[in-house]
């Protein structure tokens, strides 16, 4: 009897044992299986929240298109290409240009009366490769008395308007004046030149 109440013993025993281990399994299994559509749910979740904001960022743009288009009309475009054409007439066409730029401003300091030393950088390239921008420094001293009747600083303001008269594009950058006991004793003008160089 004891033998029998072992045997039903080791019997229940086995078949809880085996009940718990497949219960285990499957609650094993359950909580897998949702841990999985949680963390599939979060990245389908985050995935959507990618597309909305991608596409309010795609309607932006295209509504910055439409702004952008109402206002860029046939004859704003003809307008920009005038002014386009009208400044690229105005840079120098090369070296053989602004040698004779500065053979003129050397004659334009000796006609009202100034010792004219020009002096060039080295050339800086800007955003486009065909253009080419190089500072001179323009160095005026006033010669003595009796070759003109006008004041230093008169004559001073004549071939600075001189300077911005011409056909190309000349930028005065800066200016600085050695002042005397009665008059002005020299001049520096710092101006930049823009040239398109041939192709």
């Amino acid at each position: 009897m004891i033998a029998s109440l072992d045997r039903l013993l080791l019997k229940i025993l086995g078949s809880v044992l085996w009940t718990s281990v497949v219960r285990g399994l499957i609650l094993l299994v359950l909580s897998g299986s949702v841990a999985l559509a949680w963390f599939g749910l979060d990245r389908v979740l985050g995935l959507e929240r990618l597309l909305r904001d991608k596409d309010s960022e795609r309607a932006g743009l295209a509504n910055e298109i439409q702004e952008l288009e109402k206002f860029c009309n046939g004859e704003e475009a003809k307008r920009t290409e005038a002014r386009f054409k009208e400044a690229q007439s105005r840079l120098f066409a090369g070296q053989e240009e602004r040698d004779g730029w500065l053979r003129i401003v050397k004659g334009k300091g000796t006609a009202l009366a100034f010792q004219t030393g020009v002096q060039f950088s080295e050339a800086r390239a800007p955003a486009r490769p065909d253009l080419t921008l190089r500072q001179a420094t323009i160095v005026l001293q006033p010669v003595p008395a009796g070759r003109s009747n006008l004041p230093v600083n008169e004559r001073l303001l004549g071939f600075l308007k001189t300077l911005l008269i011409g056909r190309q594009r000349v930028d005065i950058v800066g200016l600085s004046v050695a002042t005397g006991p009665a008059s002005i004793r020299s001049a520096t003008v710092v101006v930049e030149l823009w040239s398109q160089d041939p192709k």
